[in-house]
C-alpha cells in the first residue's frame, strides 16, 4: 500500500468513527477529515455508503462492545461496594447475565409443592376417594383461620 492509500485508509476510519460519535450528520463527520468545503460536501455526499467506511463502523462498533465476562466482572466489582437500591440492581443484572432467575425457581418450587401424588391406588374408586380426602384437607387449611 502507498502513503496515498493509507492516508485514505485513515481519513476513512476517522471518518467512520465521526460518524458513529454523530450518526445522521455526515457533514459534521466530514468536516473532521476534510479541510476544504468543496471536499467535505463530497465526503459527506460518498462516503456514508462506501464499503471501507461501513466496514471500519463494524469493526470500531464491535470493538466498543464489552464482552459478557468483562460486564459481570464489573458488575461483581459494583456489587461489592453498592448499598441500598443500588444492590438489589445491580445484583438483578448480574443475576440476568448469569442466567439465574429467582421468580422462574420460586414458581417451580411453588408448583411442585401443591402436587397430589397418590402412590397405590388399586382402583378408581380409591384413587377418587383418594382425591376427594385430599381436597378436603386442602380446603379446610385453606379456609382455618388462625388467630
Amino acid at each position: 500500500m502507498s502513503d496515498v492509500d493509507d492516508d485514505l485508509a485513515m481519513r476513512k476510519k476517522a471518518f467512520a468513527l465521526a460518524l458513529l460519535k454523530q450518526p445522521g450528520v455526515p457533514f459534521a463527520a466530514a468536516c473532521a477529515v476534510a479541510d476544504t468545503s468543496e471536499e467535505r460536501l463530497k465526503i459527506a455526499r460518498d462516503w456514508p455508503t462506501d464499503c471501507d467506511v461501513l466496514q471500519a463502523m463494524i469493526d470500531l462498533e464491535e470493538e466498543a462492545q464489552p464482552t459478557r465476562n468483562d460486564v459481570l466482572q464489573l458488575s461483581w466489582e459494583k456489587l461489592q461496594m453498592a448499598d441500598g437500591r443500588d444492590f438489589a440492581a445491580i445484583l438483578k443484572t448480574y443475576s440476568e447475565i448469569r442466567g439465574w432467575d429467582a421468580k422462574k425457581t420460586e414458581s417451580v418450587a411453588a408448583a411442585q409443592t401443591n402436587v397430589f401424588v397418590l402412590r397405590e391406588a388399586n382402583s378408581d374408586a380409591e384413587w377418587e376417594r383418594h382425591a376427594i380426602d385430599e381436597q378436603r384437607t386442602l380446603t379446610a387449611s385453606g379456609t382455618t383461620v388462625e388467630h
